[in-house]
Order: structure tokens, then sequence, then C-alpha cells
């Protein structure tokens, strides 16, 4: 067909200035679960209870999840790890008449605080009963104990064997208790490491990483190191979370609050956030738990600007917190928050619980102290670098350098520009140093400065009276 002339249209895209799939609040988390390890999994705050544990079994995985779906969540990539700590089966203790004999089996998949009551006694076969997986806030209704005797504890990988006593009918007792606490398994190193190589390879775009369960000092160091890496190296700008231990049974208040402290002392990086805050808490699955609060901050950064506390008292309480952790923790808090752990606090004449502050291990003076600053940061920096990947290659005419190299300047501070109309921040702008030689390296160094917004942290009011029939001097 000839060349009849005609009006050619084409359509430009980009004219809007309309941005990119916003990866604020997304984040990884990796964690135990019976689920297909170093599989990603997507979790979002769309699906049902059922449909997440479904897809990530009865595991502390899930109950992260949860947790932080209840407090603000959206979208996660899920990183299930095997556990090869296996968890512990406490000592039962035995509250009743009932003669029985009694022994606990199997691996626990998650914290679990078992309570089984005898609802009417007799022998095997006979004997009914109920139990609670959260120590006794809700239970699973009734039922008789079989001729085997034994009673599994459904989806915790626990069963407890009964045995007759001499006499089956003075086995069981109405009214008898048994009592025992689990540990969930742990990841080792080795897992967390193994699963951060899955997410360096991941082309999705994510804020933070969450490490599921407690962890020590060697567990922060390299967590650390590795998120240095996945910035060095992957150019990816994100800061990883983990949790602190739970104080142990035998372990006083001082004892407990200053190992954590020691430890946290010999880790620092801007990196890093640990959160030594614990709470008994209402859970979206019905069950009321002891929790690490990993799972509440990770659920509540969605939920917050970059640049915003989530300490802010008015826009961010703790609504599924019912009380603090471990007990008699409230005067130790400042001691905590001040060796720059997340911890949570209640304010006097206020009700209910709040983020103290949202620390980094932030060596001393370092800008980045708190999240705010270092996601800020994190974002910019993600941002002006996919705008300057756009320029990747591009022609710098040797004639006009400063008008191209203007051009080039206004279009990589676009994001910052961005950021100040979203009030993220104050202000931002690209430097180019002069007499950079172009033609001869095909290389650009370029600086960007940006003034954060501030953060109110304390409020100092000066009270007086006043007479209104005594004039002012």
């Amino acid at each position: 067909m000839g060349n009849l002339g005609d009006v050619r249209v084409h359509i430009e895209d980009g004219g809007l200035g309309l941005l990119t799939v916003n990866s604020d609040g997304i984040h990884v988390k990796i964690g135990v679960s019976t689920a297909e390890k170093n599989k990603m999994t997507v979790i979002n705050s769309t699906m049902k209870v059922d449909k997440i544990r479904e897809k990530l079994g009865y595991s502390p995985l899930t109950n992260a999840c949860l947790d932080s779906i209840q407090a603000g969540a959206g979208t996660m990539y899920c990183i299930p790890t095997e556990g090869t700590i296996p968890g512990e089966i406490g000592q039962i203790k035995f509250i009743g008449s009932g003669e029985a004999g009694h022994k606990v089996i199997g691996k626990p998949n998650n914290d679990y605080e078992i309570v089984l009551e005898i609802l009417s006694g007799g022998a095997l076969n006979e004997a009914t009963y109920r139990y609670s997986i959260d120590g006794g806030d809700s239970f699973i209704g009734e039922k008789t104990i079989p001729m085997e005797g034994k009673v599994e504890v459904y989806n915790t990988g626990l069963t407890i064997e009964f045995t007759e006593s001499v006499e089956p009918t003075k086995s069981f007792v109405t009214g008898d208790i048994y009592t025992f606490r689990t540990t969930a398994p742990k990841m080792s190193n080795q897992e967390v490491l193994e699963a951060l190589e899955v997410v360096q390879d991941l082309t999705l775009e994510f804020e933070y990483i969450h490490i599921v369960g407690e962890s020590d000092m060697a567990m922060w160091a390299a967590v650390a190191a590795k998120t240095d890496n996945l910035f060095n190296t992957y150019f990816k700008p994100v800061f990883a979370i983990c949790e602190a231990r739970n104080k142990k049974e035998d372990e006083s208040l001082d004892e407990y609050v200053q190992s954590l402290i020691q430890a946290r002392n010999k880790v620092t990086n801007y990196r890093l956030q640990i959160v030594a805050a614990r709470s008994e808490m209402a859970a979206l699955d019905g069950t009321t738990r002891d929790s690490n609060g990993g799972g509440i901050i990770t659920g509540l950064y969605p939920k917050a600007k970059v640049s915003r506390s989530i300490g802010e008292v008015r826009e961010f309480p703790l609504n599924s917190v019912i009380k603090l952790k471990p007990e008699g923790i409230e005067p130790y808090i400042p001691l905590l928050d001040e060796a720059k752990f997340v911890t949570f606090r209640k304010y006097i004449g206020l009700e209910g619980f709040y983020v103290t502050n949202a620390r980094m291990a932030a060596i001393d003076g370092s800008d980045y102290q708190y999240a705010e600053i270092v996601r800020t940061a994190n974002k910019a920096v993600r941002e002006i670098r996919k705008q300057a990947l756009f320029n990747m290659q591009i022609q710098i005419d040797p004639t006009d350098v400063d008008g191209t190299i203007e051009e080039f300047r206004e279009f990589i501070q676009i994001p910052l520009e961005r950021m100040v109309e979203d009030k993220e921040i104050v202000s931002g702008r690209i430097i180019i140093p002069e007499g950079q030689d172009i033609l001869g390296t095909s290389k650009i160094k370029v600086k960007a400065k940006v003034v954060p917004m501030a953060i109110l942290r304390e409020i100092e009011v000066e009270f007086a009276m006043e007479n209104p029939f005594r004039k002012s001097a």
C-alpha cells in the first residue's frame, strides 16, 4: 500500500507524573512454618484466618501475620523456615484428686499454655473434658476421653496420654485440671541467612524484613550485616526487625533487662530494629496470648507515612494490648528505651498502651536513631534510584553540557518533590557537582539533600495562676 499521507498520532506516557507502585509498608516475614521451606507465600489483609492457616499452618509465622494484619498491615511476603531448634514441653502441673497417669507426647508447633479441665469424672471412655491453648481464656468444647486415653490437642502437634488408675472410676474427678506450657520451634542463624538469600533475589519491592521469633545477639549481628549487603550489593534500601527474647522463669527482672542491654550494646546498625516490647494481647484468631510486639510493630508501619512516628499517641493506640509483659516491666521501660529497644508504654491520665519510640540500633550521634528517619531516607533513596535508572545510557550533548545536566537533575528530583507534596519531607534537592569529566568517564556523581519532618517527643508546660485585676508590669 502506498503512502497516501495522513495525520499520525503518537501517544506519550508519563505526562501525568503518576507514581509507580508504592512499597511503603509492604514487608517480608521470615519465620517457622509448616509450609514449604524458603518458598515465598503472599499474605494480605483480605484473607481470613483459616486461609492464612491453610497457607502457613498453625505456626509462629501465622501468628505474626495475624498480629500485623490486626495492627494495620496490608501485604506481606512470607518466607517459611523449618525451625530446626525444636520447641520444648514444660512439666505438667496437676490440681485435683483423680488418679490417672498422664504424659505429653509430640512436638509443639508454637507457644502454648495448655489447660485441660475434667468436666465429669469416671474412667476412660466415660470422663469428659475441655481444653484451652491460651491459658484458659478460651476453651474448646466438651469431649469424652477415648478408651485408648489419647487426647489430641488439635493442630498443636501435641497429644496428652492418660492411663487409668487401679480403680478405673477414680481415674478422673470433676474439676481436675492439667496445665503445661510449650515453646515454639526456633530458627537457627543458618536458616535465617538462607531465607535472606531468597529475599535478596526478590524482584518485588518491600520496605523492611521481620525476623519472627526470639533471637539473640548473634542473630542480630548476622541480620544487620545482611541488610548492609542488601543495600550495597543488591540496591535494596531496607531495614530488619528482630524480636528480643522473653524473660526466663528463674530470672529476675533486673537480670533480664541487664542481659538484653548488654547484648544490644554489642550490635549497632541503623538498619536494625530490636523489639523488646511484650504484651498479653487479644489476637485476631480469638485467643489471648503473651507475644513479642514485633507483629504489632510491623503492622503499624503500613498505617503511618514514612515520616510519621508510630509512637504518635493520637493516631496509633495499641488496641489489641491487654497488659504489658513480663509482669512488673513498667519501671524498666525507660532503660530499655534508652538502650534503643522498641518498647510499649502507658501514659498517666490516658487509657491504653502506645509505642514508646520507634528506636533503631544506631550508634550514638547517628542521624538515623528512629525508624521514621530511616524509612524516609530509604524511600528517598529507592525512588531517586528508580528515577535515575530511566536515564541510564542517555546522551549528554558536549556542546550543551549544562543544559543537558540541568534537565537530568530536574528529572531525578521529581521523587523528592512528590515527597514534599505528601509532607514526608520538608524539602529536598538534587545537587550535581561541577567539573565532572562526563565525556571521559561516562559517569556522573549526584548528591541528594533532604530536610526531614520534625517529631515532637517531649512537651514541657509552664503553668501559673493569673490575677485579672492585677496589671502586668
